[in-house]
């Protein structure tokens, strides 16, 4: 290699680092001028309200959660809640291990259940961001186009508008890596096979499929859909069922890391048996919750053009259902009021 390419080699490393951190610090900026934090106290939760606009309170089950993990007692058993037994809380399978995880690593910094929760929350947003860019670069994107989808991606209204009360919802940096890997299995990139000389990107997608299974349960449930679909096309495609050997393999590997983490809710049950009072869900949620096409393309909420904001309340007030699903739509936070 001449000294020339050395050079190019370098230049073209350094300008990668600078897309990812780019695009990590614009996130950032974003989220500091949108919620104004120059004004905020980190010690205060953002959302500390028993119910939003959205009309969720589900903020205060994920302060006990985190305040549980900042303590030390836990975050499905904690001793310092529901007094005089303690809080116990493993009829209520959760997921979320990764995001615990790496809350317990800020914690040990700050100490403070709140200020932890609060650098969790903006920190997601850089987290998406580098996770967007990562799966843009792979998608064969240019550096200025992969950072403005990253900060578009990390920046969607829902992130703002579900905020804390849906905290490990909106830390969703683990879907551009799920589809990175289904995109990897339709480029017919060679991951796991032969089992002797795993590829590179074999190593990252298996790590992908361990680490989703270790977050919110929508995450790892579609990613398993998507394999799964993934997997059926390219043996449609190709007419072999050999094809559907890798994408089986890291669906072996999310199921599992998934099952580890509800392993401890699996055991309590066998050993109680089942409390149907604990959590209740109906069929019919799935349709009081659902999602509308015309949500997610139509104007956000509270648009800054009267006409467009005109438009958007028109049209969620002639519905029945308009709930949390309200959120979700792709235009820019910066849009709103």
């Amino acid at each position: 290699m001449t000294d020339t390419d050395r050079r190019l080699r370098r230049t073209a490393s350094l300008l990668e680092v600078l897309t990812y951190a780019g695009a990590a610090i614009a996130s950032l900026l974003v989220v500091f001028l949108v919620l104004r934090l120059r004004k905020a106290d980190l010690h205060v939760p953002f959302q500390y309200t028993n119910g939003d606009v959205r009309g969720s309170g589900d903020a205060f089950l994920i302060y006990a959660q985190v305040k549980g993990v900042v303590d030390g007692g836990g975050f499905q058993t904690n001793p310092y809640l529901g007094m005089p037994v303690g809080m116990n809380m493993l009829d209520y399978p959760v997921t979320e291990k990764l995001h615990l995880f790496l809350i317990k690593l800020i914690a040990t910094f700050t100490g403070d259940f709140a200020a932890t929760v609060n650098i969790y929350f903006v920190l997601g947003f850089a987290l998406t961001a580098l996770a967007m860019v990562g799966a843009a670069r792979e998608m064969g994107l240019s550096r200025p186009t992969s950072a403005a989808m990253a900060l578009l991606f990390a920046n969607l209204p829902s992130h703002y508008m579900r905020g804390q009360t849906h905290l490990f919802i909106g830390a969703y940096f683990m879907v551009p890596a799920a589809v990175m890997t289904c995109l990897w299995i339709v480029q017919e990139r060679r991951l796991l096979l032969p089992l002797k000389a795993i590829s590179g990107r074999g190593i990252i997608a298996l790590l992908i499929c361990a680490l989703t299974g270790f977050t919110f349960v929508y995450d790892a449930f579609f990613f398993a859909f998507f394999l799964v679909v993934t997997a059926a096309f390219m043996a449609l495609r190709a007419r072999a069922t050999a094809r559907l050997v890798e994408p089986a393999l890291l669906l072996v590997v999310l199921l599992g890391s998934f099952l580890l983490c509800i392993a401890p809710n699996v055991a309590h049950r066998l050993q109680h048996g089942p409390n149907p009072a604990a959590v209740e869900r109906q069929p019919n949620d799935a349709e009081v919750y659902a999602l509308r096409i015309a949500q997610m393309l139509l104007p956000v909420p509270g648009h800054r053009i009267a006409a467009w904001a005109a438009v958007r309340a028109q049209y969620s007030s002639g519905l029945p259902l308009v709930n949390e699903n309200d959120c979700a739509t792709l235009a820019s936070m910066l849009m709103m009021r």
